[in-house]
């Protein structure tokens, strides 16, 4: 069975980062001393997007929702509410 890879550093897909951007920010992020978690920006959403999708999903532990629950129903409206006052 031949496999298909849609995007690669040749051809890769409009948001993607490439191994040296991913570098940089990695390098940079470990001589500021920023605590274990970096987090990649993905050029499509904000930064405080990115705070509440993680605080999301850590709280699927907390409350025990399903893993990736605000993609899951009835959880996906809720996050839906809270990510559209952002």
């Amino acid at each position: 069975m031949k496999k298909t890879v849609s995007y690669h550093e040749s051809k890769p897909n409009s948001n993607a980062w490439m191994p040296s951007q991913v570098a940089d920010v990695l390098f940079n992020a470990i001589q500021v001393g920023y605590p274990f978690y970096i987090i990649l920006p993905d050029h499509e959403t904000s930064n405080s997007f990115f705070d509440m999708a993680i605080r999301w999903s850590s709280e699927d532990l907390i409350y025990r929702r399903p893993p990736l629950s605000r993609w899951c129903p009835p959880f996906s409206e809720q996050f839906k509410q809270i990510a559209t006052g952002l």
